[in-house]
């Protein structure tokens, strides 16, 4: 597969998760709205808490994004930050979708469960009143005349069926799928709707957090230049790329490569400087289009370079982003690596 077709994979699957997190987040728009507005009694109460469920939806929303962005960029600091105020945005926006869950399907069942009993109740009367008729017609017909007692023997009959009849009600079952799971595991149906609210509720929270998240951190960087090496870059692969005598493994020789490769540009493309400062970003950005111009094939990641600059020496400095302490790049007219940073 070549890396224009790595890419375009990279940008679909990023979208379609992107698509799906805003898909979720539509939803618990709605729901959170819904839900805030019915905690207070004014109008303009209500107004305010769904606006305020919106504002904490919407930045849990833009906190995922903003968390993968930076970690895919190398600021793990920052960035997990941004995960944990995610987390804790989510956290509110999970705690209204439960609250509105709970509240709609705890109201169904009560529902069902009222209009199954008042059906009952109907058919229960329905037959009551065919009873008391039977007995009023049993009581107040004579047996002087033959069709009088034709008549009397007939509501004996009606009585004796009446006598053996149930009463007949809808089936209506307040909740199917917590009674199902109810008579598998054996637990109380109010308890199964529960766990089942908050079941989805947290499917669909994190459906929205992790599609931002991970499709803004799965992101492709950008091809150096905008293209793959074309076919004369690649015939033209310098010595770093030649056979390694003493390696078997792939994955040893493709260390070894890249390793070959990091070296070269720090000796080539970086001087010492005790208070040089360059970011992560800035140095593999300028690390990749390095690796474009000399016709390189397949370089290491930015994770990888970063490995293979400790290896080699090169210090680390802690804080909000990632920076190498003690080189700068160099400022070469011809070089793109500054341009590119």
């Amino acid at each position: 597969m070549s890396a224009t077709d790595r890419h375009v994979g990279g940008y679909l699957l990023s979208i379609g998760l992107m698509a799906a997190g805003a898909c979720a987040l539509a939803i618990t728009l709605k729901i959170n709205f819904h839900f805030g507005s019915g905690l207070a009694v004014t109008e303009a109460g209500a107004e305010l808490q769904g606006l305020s469920s919106l504002v904490v939806d919407v930045m849990a929303a833009l906190l995922a994004v903003a968390s993968g962005a930076l970690l895919r960029s190398g600021r793990g600091a920052m960035g997990s930050f941004c995960l944990a105020l995610t987390v804790c945005f989510g956290a509110y926006s999970l705690a209204s979708a439960v609250g509105f869950g709970a509240a709609e399907r705890m109201s169904l069942s009560e529902s069902r469960k009222a209009t199954a009993a008042d059906a009952s109740a109907k058919a229960k009367s329905a037959l009551d009143m065919r009873v008391g008729y039977i007995e009023w017609l049993k009581r107040t017909t004579t047996t002087k005349t033959k069709d009088s007692k034709s008549l009397i023997e007939a509501t004996s009959r009606e009585i004796d069926k009446i006598g053996e009849t149930k009463v007949v009600a809808p089936v209506i079952i307040p909740d199917a799928q917590a009674r199902a799971f109810s008579h598998l595991i054996g637990f109380d149906e109010s308890r199964i709707q529960l766990w089942l609210v908050v079941a989805l509720a947290t499917l669909l929270v994190t459906a929205k957090v992790a599609g931002f998240a991970i499709g803004s951190y799965v992101w492709p960087t950008r091809l150096a230049q905008g293209s793959e090496p074309d076919k004369q870059h690649e015939h033209s692969v310098p010595a770093a790329n030649d056979d390694l005598p003493g390696l078997s493994s792939p994955v040893d020789i493709a260390a070894e490569r890249h390793r070959r490769m990091v070296k070269r540009f720090l000796a080539e493309q970086t001087r010492p400087d005790p208070s040089g400062r360059v970011t992560a970003t800035q140095a593999y950005n300028a690390f990749r289009v390095w690796t474009y111009d000399e016709g390189y094939v397949a370089p290491p990641t930015q994770a990888m370079f970063g490995r293979i600059c400790g290896e080699l020496g090169v210090p680390k400095i802690p804080g909000a982003s990632i920076r190498y302490g003690g080189i700068s790049l160099v400022e070469d007219k011809d070089s793109h690596a500054v341009r590119a940073a």
